[in-house]
């Protein structure tokens, strides 16, 4: 988990890395997580950005992408832009 949020969260204005986040955070997000390894047959696609959030927070992680000068943080905010409306 640590080597995930430091390649993502490394680029960000306010990165948020797992040493930083506080035991209770930590295990209240990342209660279900788990790791294995397996080789797919089939793909099937769903998204995950953020739709449990507040419509506060949810503006600020649009926000947040939109101010990023990276092409794929671009696209995630347009993407949950049109899932939330």
């Amino acid at each position: 988990m640590e080597k995930l949020t430091f390649k993502y969260e490394n680029v960000q204005k306010c990165p948020m890395f797992v040493e930083n986040m506080g035991d209770e955070l930590v295990r209240k997000e990342m209660k279900g997580a788990f790791g294995i390894n397996i080789i797919p047959t089939e793909i099937f696609i769903t998204n995950k950005l953020s739709q449990n959030r507040n419509d506060e927070d949810f503006e600020k992680i649009i926000l947040n992408l939109g101010e990023s000068k990276n092409e794929n943080s671009l696209k995630v905010a347009e993407k949950m832009r049109q899932l939330r409306s």
